[in-house]
């Protein structure tokens, strides 16, 4: 892959005093430097001074202090309103626009069309994001030859889009002309007037509508529920103001529309249901288009053999007439014809259509006003490239692809090996022995996490299955490519430098034919509603809820051992064995081993407990329990491991073990124990620090991951982490409670024996028991669940302090997923599971660690608590302190402080504390969080940081906290 390196100009960083200069006289960024530019004429002049009026000031000077002088006056303003826009809960992104010669700076002059491939992924509301792409800091996906072009230069003049990803809950309508004006008259004469949205005129005269509509599927339609009406929906993009039209005139909003001046409305029901059937219409037309397009591609002809007509035989089609088949499904067919057959430039293939499109006989203009137009031709590109790529439910995984299909030019396979083509008198050269192709990974969307789903007969006579992500196949060298490979058994033929080369070769050039998107991690999966559409098991089978497409799991995210064993009967032998036995932890484990749906289902964060005490009393044998619901419970291959291990390779387990249970056995066995507490913290969070070691999954930046983990040792956690020299604090013993079991009792050889089957009968119970929340409906009920849970923590806790209500729900999770283990019929004694989980949490509360959930660490805990899961609720940000979207508020925040209104906050339940407020000011000063006013506790002014509507009264007595001494 080449990436360009980037421009000296674009390094520019000003220092101080002339980003100062540039602030202050800021009125001079808005004159443009080029006479008889488009920017400049009286018209331009009169629109910008009328745009600067209207938009927010701050987002004004945000854009002058990010451009620093660098920039035209045109992109000062562009960056402006993507600021403002950002704000409102727009994505935007940066488009081409006219230079100061008036023409575009797009494929054929185009300026109504977003910068760079992939532009869906680039759109975003991120301010840095945002900033990085007027200043041209960054580069744009790879080209259809994986070049990487930085984006473009800060001097490129930019237009600005408003793009709607599937999620955003909002659809335009898009009024072309006096025709779409007309049209949406009669309709509201129909129906009924549409409610005062966000709308804006457009450049050439049109309107644009936009809509809030959640819930609902609404795609990109033309002229499909009235005569010149648009509807922009999934993935469709507008270009905004104060972009410039190609005639020259700007897009500007109607006044009191932009989005910073008023509400964006719900579209009333009949426009939805307009648009809805718009959709349903089109998709329709789509789906007989794609049927013929799979037909022929399971048929393996020769020629074109997957678009019947082709390319060029569906342009010919276009056009009005006996002979033709009019404009949209030809149009359509000819670009999935295009990408079926290896295309991948969206920009000649835009263009190549639109001249057939002008060109092809018309009974009218739509030719011209529709069907040529860059809206239109942009997003039917986006929507056939989207079918092409994601064409999985067909996939069968037990059939590889052929491999005249994927290899690569220069290759070929002899017998059992891959061979380099030598030439004439050149012997052709041994690379690997032979692979095969079960298609290319990508996350669920397809935006990310491409790779080469291989498969292979290692020197052990077994079958495995690796993952190549292309992000590392393209780094110097291969990344770990090779390491993987060679780890995995396979036999590779390489010695130099040049047979490396080879090998990496091949592996780039693999061009699998089918997507397979692919799961980082195991656990419930979400459509793009958030609505659960399965469950991925550890193992990589995959659990339906809902009829969907195919779905695996990355190998370097699954159990190393991906079998059953055994008999169901065996496992539930062993687990009513341990419901019978005179030993709590048993139980207490095998409860544990059905958490992790229950705990990923209510929303609860990452939690579990550690059992103590001992050697002998049957600690491991209660993990080996719980691994056994899941998946193989020896070490390293399923979810029981030893903890000889490292922090990343913790985080690795995790990952694999997420939505099920994760056990780690000898915490004293670790081999940096000072580590211990930083590992605790990062389990409960649910992603390590840094980027996990196991970089070849491609899909995330970080290890995250959402787990119940069951962890054993001698010593209790506080000996163990105060032993190491770390500080053990409450947040330790809420996430992690320890539960000492000394006491325990031996058992019979006759029990022992029953336990036994755990580690010969594995793999059985956690994938019924994910069964049985599907067809119970509680995927489809999770704040009864989370509800059911509270019931538990109230009971086992009663009026304890809230630090120690919150380690009980540690507890509550075990205790629930037992009852509902016991309702699937896995296990047998309820009235076990609730004496089982009491008795562990009496031990826990009297344990030093549950005492430490008492006092003035359990007080600031608390309120650390608190102000985590409120910030941007009841505490709010300084800036947007006249914000009346904010109720209840109780304080603010800055960088460095939490103010907490002194009033609001008399009562100290208000936090969710129990307790007085002296006694939580008391505490702050004991870490030294509290900064007083001289010798008094509150002060009588609110800092200047908190921003209130005009003068604002900013007499508030208040109390200041310190983020940092606080640890927040």
């Amino acid at each position: 892959m080449k990436e360009f390196p980037p421009r000296t100009q674009e390094n520019y960083i000003p220092d101080a005093s002339q980003l100062k200069a540039a602030q202050e006289s800021r009125d001079a960024f808005w004159r443009l430097r080029t006479r008889n530019s488009p920017y400049k004429t009286p018209e331009a002049k009169a629109f910008y001074k009328r745009f600067q009026e209207r938009i927010p000031q701050e987002n004004i000077e945000k854009a002058v202090a990010t451009l620093a002088g660098r920039a035209d006056g045109h992109n000062v303003a562009t960056l402006a309103a993507a600021y403002a826009y950002a704000d409102a809960g727009l994505h935007v992104v940066d488009a081409h626009a006219l230079k100061h010669n008036g023409k575009g700076t797009g494929p054929g002059g185009q300026v109504k069309i977003p910068r760079g491939t992939g532009w869906q992924m680039r759109a975003t509301r991120d301010t840095d994001e945002i900033s990085r792409a007027w200043l041209g800091k960054g580069h744009y996906l790879p080209d259809k030859e994986d070049n990487v072009y930085r984006f473009a230069s800060i001097n490129a003049p930019r237009n600005v889009s408003a793009a709607f990803p599937p999620d955003c809950g909002l659809i335009v309508f898009d009024l072309d002309g006096p025709e779409g004006l007309a049209a949406w008259q009669a309709l509201q004469r129909e129906h009924g007037p549409v409610p005062k949205t966000w709308a804006s005129r457009t450049g050439s005269g049109g309107y644009h509508f936009i809509f809030r509509a959640t819930g609902v599927d609404i795609r990109n339609t033309a002229s499909a529920i009235a005569p010149g009406v648009d509807v922009r929906g999934k993935n469709g993009q507008i270009v905004v103001s104060p972009s410039f039209h190609p005639n020259g005139r700007p897009y500007d909003w109607r006044e009191g529309r932009a989005p910073w001046e008023c509400e964006v409305a719900d579209a009333p029901e009949w426009l939805v249901k307009r648009a809805q059937d718009a959709t349903k219409v089109g998709k329709a037309k789509d789906a007989e288009v794609e049927k013929e397009v799979r037909a022929k591609r399971s048929s393996k002809g020769t020629g074109d053999r997957v678009s019947g007509l082709g390319f060029e035989g569906y342009l010919a089609t276009i056009g009005d007439g006996d002979d033709s088949r009019g404009f949209d499904s030809p149009i359509y067919s000819a670009m999935l014809s295009y990408f079926a057959t290896g295309g991948d430039d969206d920009d000649a293939l835009t263009e190549t259509v639109r001249d057939a499109v002008l060109a092809a006989p018309c009974k009218d203009k739509r030719n011209v006003t529709r069907y040529a137009q860059d809206d239109y031709l942009v997003n039917r590109v986006a929507q056939a490239r989207e079918f092409i790529a994601g064409q999985t439910p067909e996939v069968d995984l037990d059939r590889f692809e052929d491999p005249q299909e994927w290899m690569a030019f220069g290759y070929k396979i002899k017998r059992d090996t891959i061979y380099k083509e030598g030439g004439k008198d050149v012997p052709d050269i041994a690379v690997c022995q032979r692979i095969e192709v079960v298609g290319r990974s990508s996350n669920l969307d397809g935006t990310a996490g491409t790779g080469r789903i291989i498969q292979f007969e290692n020197e052990n006579g077994e079958t495995v299955e690796l993952t190549l992500a292309r992000s590392e196949l393209y780094k110097d060298g291969g990344g770990d490519t090779i390491a993987r490979l060679s780890d995995a058994g396979m036999q590779l033929f390489i010695g130099g430098k040049k047979s490396r080369d080879d090998l990496l070769n091949l592996l780039r050039q693999i061009t699998p034919q089918r997507r397979i998107p692919t799961l980082p991690t195991p656990g419930w999966t979400r459509d793009r509603m958030g609505l659960i559409t399965g469950f991925m098991l550890p193992t990589g089978k995959y659990i339906c809820a809902v009829e969907g497409q195919v779905t695996r799991l990355h190998d370097l995210a699954s159990f190393k051992d991906k079998h059953a064993a055994g008999t169901l009967e065996g496992s539930k032998m062993a687990a009513n064995a341990a419901l019978q036995s005179p030993n709590f932890y048993w139980t207490f484990g095998i409860c544990a081993g059905f958490v992790g749906p229950i705990q990923t289902l209510a929303g609860l964060p990452s939690c579990g407990f550690n059992l103590s005490g001992d050697s002998s009393l049957g600690k491991t044998l209660a993990e080996v329990i719980a691994a056994m619901v899941w998946g193989n419970p020896h070490t390293g291959k399923g979810g029981f491991h030893g903890m000889n291990t490292t922090t990343n390779a913790i985080e690795d387990l995790a990952v694999r073990s997420s939505g099920t249970v994760l056990c780690l056995d000898e915490i004293g066995q670790m081999k940096s124990v000072q580590d211990l507490s930083s590992i605790l913290f990062g389990l409960g969070a649910g992603a390590g620090k840094s980027r996990k070691s196991g970089a070849g999954l491609g899909l995330v930046e970080t290890a995250e991951y959402q787990v119940f983990a069951i962890l054993s040792n001698e010593h209790s956690l506080r000996n163990t982490v105060e032993g190491a020299g770390g500080k053990y604090k409450t947040g330790l013993s809420v996430r992690f409670p320890d539960v000492d079991v000394t006491g325990g009792v031996k058992v019979s050889g006759e029990v022992l024996a029953q336990l036994e089957h755990a580690k010969t009968n594995f793999g059985h119970m956690g994938p019924l028991f994910v069964q049985y929340l599907i067809d119970d409906g509680w995927i489809n009920r999770p704040e009864e669940l989370k509800r059911k849970v509270a019931g538990v923590v109230d009971e086992l806790a009663g009026d304890d302090a809230p630090a120690t209500k919150r380690a009980a729900q540690v507890f509550a999770l075990a205790c629930v997923a037992g009852e509902l283990a016991a309702d699937a019929g896995l296990i047998s004694d309820k009235a076990a599971v609730k004496a089982a989980v009491s008795e562990a949490f009496t031990r826990f509360k009297g344990s030093a660690e549950g005492q430490v959930t008492k006092g003035p660490e359990a007080m600031l805990d608390g309120l650390r608590s608190y102000i985590a899961r409120n910030m941007r609720r009841t505490i709010v940000p300084a800036s947007d302190a006249s914000d009346p979207g904010y109720r209840d508020i109780v304080g603010w925040y800055t960088d460095d402080q939490i103010i907490l209104d002194k009033n609001a906050v008399s009562d100290v339940a208000v936090l969710g504390l129990r307790g007085t407020l002296p006694a939580m000011l008391d505490a702050l000063a004991g870490v030294g969080a509290l900064q007083k006013s001289g010798k008094t506790r509150y002060h009588n002014m609110l800092p200047a940081e908190v921003e209130l509507e005009g003068t604002g009264d900013k007499h508030v007595r208040n109390y200041r906290i310190s983020r940092a001494a606080l640890g927040i």
